[in-house]
């Protein structure tokens, strides 16, 4: 029930954008024919859906903006090295988007409110990839003149998705169930009071 005119601003959470500039969100700004919004990007890899919430948040709270459309859109199996069986598994293509008002516009309709944000990100290096950076860029010059033309998975060079499994698996696991335990007591909740749980995970396992 809301036109694309009525939109003020369009953020689109992407870590995989069809390039550097200009910014995916002006493509889907122009797409919509959301003529009188802004658009930017944020690239903050798996959050970056949830940075967009956070950061069109804050514009409403201000007063910047009265309604925003945050988009994820994550095109990861283009990354993806397919001769590596370690990392040919990984995939994470999808698409999403929120309509997210001023209170006083919501007032009465389904939805969401966001109550808490957190991030933590002492492991970062450990899930990455050269696509679009300057870092890889001038590895990737660096390699081809002294000659090679095949970096290792993880090199410096080497343009596709890499993930340390073991590292991943073994430091992340704990710390999301503490921050999770953590947020909820901050709350005055347990995990019994909670009705869903929904997290973004690398395999079922985790």
């Amino acid at each position: 029930g809301v036109s694309a005119q009525d939109v003020d601003v369009v953020v689109v959470g992407t870590s995989t954008p069809g390039r550097i500039y200009p910014a995916t969100a002006v493509q889907v700004q122009s797409l919509i024919g959301a003529e009188r919004a802004y658009a930017f990007d944020v690239s903050a890899a798996c959050s970056s859906f949830v940075y967009g919430l956070e950061l069109v948040r804050g514009l409403l709270r201000s007063g910047a903006a009265r309604r925003a459309l945050v988009v994820a859109a994550e095109y990861f199996t283009a990354g993806v090295d397919y001769r590596d069986p370690t990392f040919s598994y990984f995939f994470g293509d999808a698409g999403a988007a929120a309509v997210v008002e001023a209170a006083d516009l919501a007032r009465g309709k389904p939805g969401w409110r966001i109550v808490d944000v957190r991030c933590r990100s002492q492991w970062s290096r450990n899930i990455r990839t050269g696509l679009g950076g300057t870092e890889t860029l001038v590895a990737a010059r660096a390699a081809a003149a002294r000659g090679e033309t095949d970096p290792a998975p993880g090199d410096a060079a080497s343009p596709w998705f890499f993930q340390n499994g073991p590292s991943v698996y073994r430091d992340v696991v704990p710390l999301v169930a503490r921050e999770t335990l953590a947020l909820l007591d901050g709350h005055r909740l347990t995990p019994d009071d909670v009705r869903l749980f929904l997290f973004h995970q690398a395999s079922a396992l985790m």
